[in-house]
C-alpha cells in the first residue's frame, strides 16, 4: 500500500516507522521520574485570564503588551488559591470522599471508578482508589459525614453516627428523620445531583450539581 502525497508516493510502512518513533519517545518520557505532575483543578475564571493575558502579550504591538502579564499573574494567583470541597458525595450515594491532610479519602476501594478518577484528578492527587480508601479506613476521628452501604445496613441505622451528614446508597423502607444530621438517599440525590460540601468558617456549606448546571431538558424530574 502507498499513500499519495503531492506527486510522490510514500509507503505506509515508512510512515509507521515515524509514528512508532514518536510513540516510543512519548512512552520513554512518560516513564521518567517526575515526568508527570498533578495540580488541582482551577476555578472557571483561571483559564480565561491566562488565555487573555497570553494573547495580549503575543498579539499586541508596542510596550503596552507588558500589561498582558497582569491578567496572567492574576490567573496564576487564583489557581494557587483553589479551594477544593471538604466533602464530595456522588449522585447515587455510593461514593463519598473526605479531604484529609494526606489527600481525599474514599469510602470504597472499588466501584464508581470514573467518578473516583475525576475526583482524584481534580484534587491533583496521584493516588489510586485503593490508596484513597486506605485513608478512609485509617481515620482516627469522626468525620462530619458518615456513609452507610447495603440495604440491611441502611434499614438498621438508628442514629446519625455522630455525623452532620448521613449518606446512604440505598433508600430505606421508611425514610429516617434524625435530629442533628441531614440524611441523603438515592431518592433525594436524584433531585439534587452530586453534592460538594465546602468548609466555610467551620461550617459545611452544600453546593449541589443542580445549582451549578441549572435545569436542563435531560435532568428535569
Amino acid at each position: 500500500c502507498v499513500m499519495p502525497l503531492g506527486l510522490d508516493f510514500i509507503p505506509l510502512w515508512v510512515m509507521g516507522l515515524g509514528l512508532d518513533w514518536i510513540l516510543g519517545v512519548a512512552h520513554w518520557t512518560a516513564g521518567l521520574d517526575g515526568a508527570r505532575g498533578m495540580v488541582p483543578s482551577p476555578v472557571p475564571a483561571v483559564l480565561p485570564l491566562l488565555a487573555f493575558g497570553a494573547l495580549f502579550v503575543i498579539l499586541w504591538r508596542g510596550r503596552a503588551r507588558v500589561m498582558g502579564v497582569l491578567p496572567f499573574v492574576a490567573g496564576l494567583f487564583l489557581w494557587s488559591q483553589t479551594d477544593r470541597p471538604a466533602v464530595l458525595i456522588a449522585d447515587t450515594g455510593a461514593l463519598v470522599g473526605v479531604m484529609t491532610d494526606e489527600g481525599r479519602a474514599r469510602n470504597r476501594a472499588r466501584g464508581a471508578g470514573l467518578v473516583a478518577l475525576n475526583w482524584l484528578e481534580n484534587d491533583g492527587d496521584k493516588a489510586d482508589q485503593v490508596r484513597a480508601h486506605s485513608r478512609w479506613a485509617a481515620r482516627e476521628v469522626i468525620w462530619p459525614v458518615a456513609a452507610v452501604r447495603g440495604q440491611k445496613a441502611v434499614d438498621a441505622v438508628q442514629d446519625c453516627r455522630g455525623a452532620a451528614w448521613l449518606v446512604m446508597n440505598k433508600t430505606p423502607a421508611g425514610l429516617p428523620r434524625f435530629d442533628g444530621c441531614e440524611v441523603l438517599t438515592p431518592a433525594s440525590l436524584k433531585k439534587t445531583g452530586a453534592i460538594a460540601l465546602y468548609d466555610r468558617d467551620g461550617a459545611l456549606h452544600a453546593v449541589t450539581a443542580r445549582e451549578v448546571t441549572g435545569a436542563r431538558l435531560w435532568n428535569r424530574q
